[in-house]
């Protein structure tokens, strides 16, 4: 996964931050909102590492996330809906 995708899915990666590195608040994850720099920043002050050791341990970590696959199934779901709303569609009414 690359930066954009954590922005993009911030919510999910936030818990994921959460159940990985426990001294983050909700209040910080919502600070951080999917920003690199902030994140990287407060890691630092709640860990006490340097910013390139901060920095790798992140990278790593974002390397590792995968797609939620509730995203997948939302847009199969909405896949399907708009197929049946086309179908519907090419049906003509009975006079």
């Amino acid at each position: 996964m690359n930066w954009d995708q954590v922005t993009r899915d911030w919510l999910s990666v936030s818990q994921q931050i959460k159940l990985k590195w426990g001294k983050f608040t909700n209040d910080d994850l919502a600070m951080i909102s999917g920003g690199r720099e902030s994140f990287v920043r407060l890691f630092e002050q709640r860990y006490g590492d340097d910013k390139a050791t901060a920095e790798k341990k992140i990278d790593a970590f974002v390397a590792g996330l995968k797609l939620p696959q509730e995203r997948g199934n939302l847009l199969s779901w909405s896949q399907h809906c708009w197929k049946n709303i086309k179908s519907f569609a090419r049906i003509r009414p009975r006079i």
